[in-house]
């Protein structure tokens, strides 16, 4: 319940004013929930602003109430998208003709473990494809290396035109994206690349020589630049894991751990969903299988195919996500039988 001073409502305050009101957060709706209860005592209010937007008329729309259902799912849904579709169409099919208003509201940061993290919730609003990872590079003493990788939205949003592949030049183009192939993902390829790159004084010429799009990595310099401010204000710190590869397999475990795929006699399915995928032929990964891996989007072409993967433990999965996976789910299956080319043991990686 909001109280006001009587001294206030009745002070000559004449104007009120809200920054960034079209942005819809918590906070400017509690604060238009108060000046529409201070409306009703100060209607002058109401006037200076529709003088404000050329005196535009006002209008008083009373508002209607409707009868409302509420029914809980049983237990927690790993994917609300899904279950809300599946939920419109069963009321579609099953009642009567009538109306459905889907809220999906706060889903996105609950997963990632943002509504307690306010670092984490501020980094989401500016940056969506850094995701959790940003903060977990700091715990995991890679912050240097998923920065310059620019992993969250430098390189892995441009990630589609990194490399190009003229016709007329196949086999060099090929040649060349292989000599930046290393064990353990595309993520480490992409730190390659981008580390060259500023080795190379940010080379036109060397994104030539290399086939890789000039225009692409300028891009992901910019985010980089943007990244590494916002890294500063909310005070991660910048620490390196001087050559280890597993702190970077761990840091963007945190960070994707919703696409996590694992390699069963039939191939690869994801672990919630058990939807058949497919490694893109493009990725470093393409002929290695290993057991579990986790991938930054599906791209469907012929098939279901994963784009941008890293090889990673499922242990990892109970560290950085105790909350969304259970030891059932994740239970390895080294000792069943495998296809020929099983993944890589844990001292491998790095």
């Amino acid at each position: 319940m909001a109280c006001y001073s009587e001294s206030f409502l009745q002070s000559p305050t004449s104007v009120i004013s809200i920054d960034e009101a079209h942005e819809r957060t918590l906070h400017t709706d509690i604060l238009f929930g108060l000046i529409k209860d201070i409306a009703r005592f100060r209607p002058d209010l109401k006037e200076r602003f529709s003088c404000f937007f050329d005196d535009a008329p006002v209008f008083r729309i009373p508002g209607r109430r409707f009868p409302v259902d509420i029914y809980y799912t049983k237990a927690l849904e790993a994917d609300y998208l899904e279950a809300c579709a599946v939920s419109v169409l069963q009321i579609h099919v099953t009642q009567p003709a009538g109306d459905v208003l889907v809220f999906l509201t706060g889903q996105q940061l609950y997963a990632l473990g943002a509504l307690n993290h306010l670092a984490l919730g501020y980094l989401l609003n500016f940056v969506p494809l850094a995701l959790k990872m940003i903060l977990a590079s700091e715990h995991y003493k890679c912050s240097e290396e998923i920065l310059t990788i620019g992993h969250a939205a430098a390189m892995l949003s441009v990630n589609n035109s990194i490399f190009y592949r003229p016709k007329d030049k196949v086999v060099h183009a090929d040649n060349a994206r292989m000599n930046f192939v290393v064990p353990g993902g595309d993520h480490i390829v992409l730190l390659i690349v981008y580390t060259q790159w500023v080795e190379s004084g940010y080379s036109t010429q060397w994104c030539f020589e290399n086939f890789i799009q000039f225009r692409s990595m300028k891009t992901a310099r910019d985010v980089h630049d943007q990244l590494e401010g916002l890294m500063d204000r909310i005070e991660v710190e910048l620490c390196s894991c001087n050559g280890e590869s597993v702190p970077i397999h761990k840091a963007a475990t945190a960070g994707y751990f919703y696409n996590t795929a694992r390699l069963s006699k039939g191939g690869y399915k994801t672990v919630k969903h058990q939807q058949t995928v497919y490694i893109h032929p493009n990725s470093s990964l393409f002929e290695e299988q290993p057991r579990w891996m986790i991938y930054h989007e599906l791209v469907f072409t012929t098939k279901e195919f994963m784009r941008q993967v890293i090889e990673i433990e499922s242990g990892w999965l109970l560290e950085v996500a105790p909350h969304y996976y259970k030891n059932k789910e994740l239970e390895d299956g080294s000792s069943k039988k495998m296809p020929c080319k099983q993944g890589k043991a844990r001292e491998e990686l790095g």
